[in-house]
């Protein structure tokens, strides 16, 4: 099980057999690739967010080895930032071919839209139980200290505007939680050297039990950076109207703020 493909199982809507496709799940599975990557021991980053691919190896996920596929061919030291989302147009079709593929879920291709992007119809989980099981994992993240895994999972969930759709509406005290854990993320730049001192959080910002980013491991910060990334990039769109699952305030400021760091501005 990947996480994109458990993004993928939250993302179909089951009353309508179609799929909430969207520019904000399109870069949350593109984190979602390097996340599950980095949780292989295939990439690691470094804290001024240069990903490096470290072992080549297939992980047996078509949709993982055709972007570490992509990643290994690139040279060395390239910014994550600039690797999230390159190949963002196929970033959808090819994580929903690929559980489509392994099974976990039925459907099938009906057209493609103008940008010449598929359209998928007749969407159903084939074990209704997976889904059960991802609403607890995320009610689990919510409610509990998280691991960093579990927290990333919770957090892009927020960030692809999942959050409504899957959690009820009185569990509005968990998607709080997850809109908190994507703004977690989002703080991850604060924390590291490159960051002006005026804007710099240090190590007694941090919760307890928390470990300082700059002291994380190399595929730790590829987790955090990943989804911070993320959450940048969603946060530069508009929220969508009516309750579409836009980031909230505090994640949207946080993203925002990195963003304008580093483009000098």
């Amino acid at each position: 099980m990947t996480l994109g493909a458990d993004l993928v199982m939250l993302a179909v809507d089951e009353r309508h057999g179609t799929l909430r496709s969207s520019r904000q799940l399109a870069f949350a599975l593109a984190a979602a690739e390097l996340v599950d990557l980095a949780r292989a021991r295939r990439i690691e980053a470094s804290v001024d967010g240069r990903l490096k691919v470290t072992e080549s190896l297939g992980t047996g996920d078509p949709a993982l080895d055709a972007t570490l596929s992509a990643l290994a061919s690139c040279d060395d030291g390239l910014l994550l930032e600039d690797v999230l989302g390159n190949d963002l147009p196929n970033t959808i079709a090819r994580q929903v071919t690929a559980v489509l593929g392994s099974g976990e879920l039925s459907g099938r291709e009906v057209t493609a839209n103008l940008g010449g992007q598929p359209i998928y119809g007749g969407l159903r989980p084939a074990d209704p139980a997976r889904r059960r099981e991802l609403i607890e994992r995320l009610t689990d993240a919510a409610g509990c200290e998280a691991d960093l895994a579990q927290a990333a999972f919770a957090a892009l969930v927020h960030i692809a505007g999942l959050s409504s759709p899957t959690l009820r509406w009185d569990q509005w005290r968990a998607r709080k939680k997850l809109a908190e854990l994507a703004a977690w993320f989002g703080d991850t730049w604060r924390y590291l050297p490159s960051c002006p001192p005026e804007l710099a959080l240090d190590r007694e910002d941090l919760a307890p039990g928390h470990v300082h980013p700059a002291d994380e491991e190399p595929w730790r910060m590829a987790i955090r950076l990943a989804v911070q990334e993320s959450g940048r990039r969603v946060a530069a769109f508009p929220p969508p109207p009516q309750g579409g699952g836009g980031l909230d305030r505090d994640v949207e400021n946080a993203s925002n703020l990195a963003w304008a760091y580093r483009h000098g501005l």
